[in-house]
């Protein structure tokens, strides 16, 4: 989110003459007097290093840009292209005078107010990572440098020496990653530094077309996931950082304990990409690297996703666990665990020092799918009264990014709910006639060759198809299970329902088979673009019109 954005010339003269509720007009109201002291102090700073660059007019600076991410904004954001190179400066300012410690990646914590501290050199890695991420999977072939950039203004370079920061001609390594740090009295070469990384620049349309296309198609697990066998290659939202912090401390903790860890989170919430994060971290850690496994029942699922994972980094169908296992301690991390099978829940806990699993209970697709929570931590306080359970719950839907309004509507199906939603943003289209819908569906994947558009229906059927089919061109004839995409994402979905389908009487959509309700409820929310639904039954078909189009 853009806060403030303009360019070098026009930031001088309104910081030099201009109030702050001027500046921020939408962020003051809400800022506390402690912000808005420091965006006094901490801005002037930046004012006087910008005065002494050469920085030219094609230069434009950010002011306190907000990822959606992340909880925190970054304080600025300089843009330039140089040799049709988009270069990117992040900076953090801080008036620390000093900091609490130094960690073994030479990351440095500092107080964030009266009870929170954070690393210095983490926070603008993450900011780094963040435009990293979505532009690289937005755009490959982008050309860009972005550098992290630290501006203790009040830091004396005496104090950091001293307790062995380690800072060579103002680099800054923090976990392999070269940032740049600057001290109280380094104005001159701060500027310097800012007046040869945007020499000659020209206009940067980088924030502009980040900010453009960062939605353009939500995110793909097998994107974010493909070929990854580190976990610093996996970014995470601020809440997922902190859940995934509170395990990684408990699991290495040196008691013997069992310890279970239940993470919830609806459709969307990126349950696999943390859980596989997890699993990357254990993975990497030598006294767990051969006990740490990542399992999920579905074999059509575990196929589709090993096919995008580097080998030694694949996912074990869950039967593996009452086959193979004999071992103990194991660290047995289970996705989509409410269709993991009871005994198999059972022999996880037996076999495992840790247990790690998210669920969705809304995401049970089979009748066979049993396992509830509250029948999970009944089992595990029950057989291990001595072990720990923790629970979380995740809720940013960055599936949905893209599309606010899709995954609004989608609720708002299942529901009562009458808040108003546009559907012509929410991109749901509702069709009783076959033909109409095939027609705009060629018209769809002809105009855009690369979109994943794919059929489903709420019936089981036997039709097998490869394991890479979700990514293959639309073909009118092929109408697949649920299991094909379940755990997985493509842009469209298209819905099939036929007249067998006995509803409850009510006014939003509920069958009398609550599965084919989550299966429909689940497809749906596969969709990171749109989705179209044909209807043959007439009282349902009139339901979910008149939630798509009340008026």
């Amino acid at each position: 989110m853009i806060c403030y954005k303009n360019n070098i010339k026009q930031f001088i003269d309104d910081i030099l003459w201009k109030d702050f509720e001027q500046i921020f007009p939408d962020i003051y109201k809400n800022a506390s007097e402690g912000e808005i002291s420091s965006w006094k102090v901490s801005l002037k700073e930046l004012w006087n290093v910008i005065i002494l660059s050469n920085l030219n007019e094609n230069v434009d600076i950010y002011l306190e840009y907000k990822f959606e991410f992340s909880e925190s904004r970054c304080d600025a954001i300089i843009v330039g292209k140089v040799n049709e190179v988009e270069k990117v400066a992040i900076i953090e300012l801080k008036q620390h005078s000093n900091f609490m410690r130094i960690n073994k990646e030479n990351d440095i914590l500092l107080r964030k107010g009266t009870e929170e501290f954070g690393y210095l050199g983490s926070q603008i890695i993450r900011y780094i990572n963040f435009f990293n991420t979505i532009s690289t999977n937005n755009n490959p072939d982008f050309c860009f440098e972005i550098i992290g950039i630290a501006y203790l203004h009040d830091l004396k370079k005496e104090i950091a020496d001293k307790k062995k920061l380690n800072i060579n001609n103002n680099d800054w390594i923090v976990k392999d990653n070269k940032l740049k740090f600057f001290f109280k009295n380094e104005k001159i070469e701060f500027s310097k530094y800012l007046s040869n990384l945007f020499k000659d620049a020209k206009r940067s349309e980088f924030i502009n077309d980040y900010e453009k296309t960062k939605y353009l198609r939500g995110y793909k697990t097998t994107s974010v996931l493909k070929n990854k066998i580190n976990d610093k290659e996996i970014i995470l939202t601020d809440k997922q950082v902190k859940i995934a912090k509170e395990i990684k401390t408990v699991v290495k903790a040196p008691d013997n304990n069992k310890k279970l860890f239940i993470i919830e989170g609806d459709a969307g919430t990126g349950k696999t990409i943390f859980l596989y994060y997890l699993f990357l971290y254990f993975k990497n850690i030598n006294k767990y690297k051969d006990v740490s496994y990542i399992m999920a029942r579905n074999h059509t699922y575990v196929k589709n996703v090993n096919a995008h994972l580097a080998e030694g980094y694949k996912f074990k169908p869950s039967s593996y666990i009452e086959k193979k296992f004999k071992k103990q301690n194991q660290i047995m991390l289970l996705d989509e665990a409410q269709r993991i099978t009871m005994n198999q829940i059972i022999k996880a806990m037996e076999y495992s020092k840790a247990v790690i699993l998210c669920m969705d209970e809304k995401q049970k697709i089979n009748s066979r799918d049993n396992v509830t929570k509250k029948w999970i931590i009944n089992q595990f306080k029950e057989k291990y009264p001595d072990g720990t359970c923790f629970e979380y719950k995740l809720d940013n839907k960055i599936r949905f990014l893209n599309n606010i309004e899709y995954i609004s509507m989608v609720d708002s199906l299942f529901s009562e709910s009458d808040n108003y939603i546009n559907n012509l943003k929410s991109n749901i289209k509702l069709f009783n006639n076959q033909s109409k819908m095939h027609q705009e569906l060629i018209e769809l994947a002809s105009s855009n060759k690369n979109l994943a558009i794919k059929a489903f229906s709420v019936d089981d059927n036997d039709k097998l198809f490869e394991v890479n089919w979700l990514n293959s061109h639309y073909r009118m004839n092929e109408i697949a299970s649920i299991y094909y995409v379940h755990g997985l994402e493509v842009d469209y979905v298209i819905i099939y329902l036929s007249k067998n389908i006995k509803i409850n009487n009510c006014n939003y959509i509920s069958f009398k088979n609550k599965i084919k309700t989550n299966r429909l409820r689940t497809l749906l929310t596969r969709a990171l673009v749109g989705a179209y639904i044909y209807c043959e039954d007439e009282n349902l078909y009139k339901i979910i019109d008149k939630k798509l189009n009340p008026n």
